[in-house]
């Protein structure tokens, strides 16, 4: 009898656990990375207007493609530096969206310290648009999305008497996709 009473009671939980796990958690209002950005079709009501294209590249493809049109990690004058390579197997990937208005993938050099270049790719509906920043800074940068056409970067440095195990400094800055100009803003 206890048997029976124990098999009925998992049921009955089984059944509780099963109804709430099939509840989805509430959305955020805007995504917090490329992965979790609605595509344009899911987001929008129908209109008469064509649904932005997607690129067909996945992450790797697209940084591959963008790399040639990025400034070098070192200014080229620097004739210590100019072998530093940006290191494609440890990009950061996961801002990558080929359906996004912008989106961003992060990229440090090859051997990289924590104080070592680092550059933001910002790309439009998966095509490279441009470097973050025409100069290459140290320190991985904190990328955060706004919304579906916003994001900021915020940099950090170390103030005048810190270590670079210290810095304190941060300068954030906005990037916003204009469909208008096509183009980003900063």
């Amino acid at each position: 009898m206890a048997r029976r009473i124990l098999a009925a009671l998992a049921a009955a939980c089984a059944l509780v656990v099963a109804g709430c796990a099939s509840t989805p958690p509430p959305a955020p209002p805007f995504p917090t990375a490329a992965a979790d950005a609605p595509t344009a079709a899911a987001s929008e009501a129908p209109s008469d207007d064509p649904a932005p294209a997607c690129a067909d590249t996945d992450a790797e493809q697209a940084l591959a493609d963008a790399l040639p049109q990025m400034p070098p990690p070192f200014p080229p004058d620097d004739e210590n530096m100019s072998d530093v390579q940006w290191d494609t197997e440890h990009a950061d990937l996961e801002g990558y969206d080929p359906c996004a208005e912008l989106s961003w993938i992060t990229i440090s050099v090859v051997g990289a310290t924590g104080s070592s270049p680092s550059q933001v790719a910002l790309f439009h509906a998966g095509e490279f648009v441009q470097a973050a920043t025409e100069k290459s800074y140290g320190f991985w940068p904190q990328v955060t999305r706004l919304a579906p056409d916003s994001l900021e970067v915020v940099y950090f440095w170390p103030k005048p008497g810190e270590s670079n195990a210290e810095r304190s400094g941060e300068s954030p800055m906005r990037f916003t996709w204009d469909d208008e100009s096509g183009s980003v803003l900063v």
